[in-house]
């Protein structure tokens, strides 16, 4: 029903459902028209339900949502943050205090993805710890 263009939409609309069809266009590599379209036929099939993007169900089970928590050196972490930052499947960093330095939210479509961006994160020179969790059910 949904083929990869239709998922990776869904997946900046979740991050920012506001997002204009231009910016959504560029990223994806599409003409601003087929993203209107896709958006269009999303909502006539029920997966898009409100412009909030509330996943259909079974649509929101399909998505890998994960946690990392992310302890680095005393070094700069900018240059770290940067390259989390530049990772297709992170879609927010944030600073924290305490025994971590970070935490990253992650969303892939399948486990070997989210292993494959843990792997990446873990390999950054001046990453010393991660603790991942993977989040099971959205509770509002």
């Amino acid at each position: 029903m949904l083929d990869r263009l239709d998922e990776d939409l869904l997946l900046l609309l979740a991050d920012n459902a506001r997002r204009p069809a231009a910016d959504m266009a560029r990223k994806l590599r599409i003409s601003r028209a087929t993203v209107q379209s896709r958006i269009e036929r999303l909502v006539d099939l029920g997966i898009i339900r409100r412009f909030t993007v509330e996943l259909g169900t079974g649509e929101a089970e399909r998505l890998i949502e994960a946690f990392v928590l992310v302890r680095l050196t005393a070094k700069d972490s900018a240059p770290t943050i940067n390259a989390i930052r530049r990772m297709e499947a992170v879609t927010s960093i944030h600073t924290l205090s305490g025994r971590f330095d970070l935490i990253v939210d992650i969303r892939v479509r399948t486990m070997s993805e989210l292993d494959t961006v843990l792997l990446a994160i873990r390999k950054l020179p001046d990453v010393v710890e991660t603790e991942s969790s993977v989040r099971m059910t959205r509770r509002k």
